[in-house]
């Protein structure tokens, strides 16, 4: 490994003295080659859905497509909480996970997963928990009020 002249910091060489990231930092500087590389990375990913979606697990969850479909099948392509198909019109259903060790729970559709993460968020957070009852007793009684 040698000293990269862009960043100084000692890594492993791409071209013209500089690590990667450096060198496409200097390349797309150059006027032109910004909008182009542009323009191609988007033909790319419009070209390749399935490898960037198995891209995407691989690096957000650590779990292959196959796994996912294998997750899919056991669950029958539906919902693991409310046994509902994919909601508001998504192609798939979401990967439920465990924030804090990364393991995966199941798939859940659009609706279960955002109420899971909120469920999660209260739950381990006593002051928002007492905060949020209390907020909805004093709600709910000035509704039955407003009712009277």
């Amino acid at each position: 490994m040698a000293i990269c002249v862009g960043c100084e910091i000692s890594q492993v060489h791409y071209a013209k003295g500089l690590c990667n990231k450096c060198y496409q930092r200097a390349r797309l500087a150059i006027p032109g080659i910004r909008s182009k590389a542009y323009a191609q990375n988007k033909r790319w990913v419009a070209n390749h859905p399935q490898q960037l979606w198995q891209s995407w697990l691989k690096n957000r969850y650590n779990m292959t497509g196959a796994e996912y479909n294998e997750l899919f099948d056991q669950q029958n392509g539906k919902c693991a909480l409310c046994g509902g198909a994919q909601s508001r019109g998504s192609k798939r259903l979401g990967v439920d996970h465990n924030h804090e060790t990364g393991a995966v729970r199941g798939l859940l559709c659009h609706s279960c997963n955002v109420v899971v993460g909120y469920y999660e968020k209260i739950y381990n957070d006593p002051v928002l928990r007492e905060r949020l009852e209390l907020y909805v007793q004093e709600k709910h009684m000035e509704n039955v009020v407003e009712v009277l």
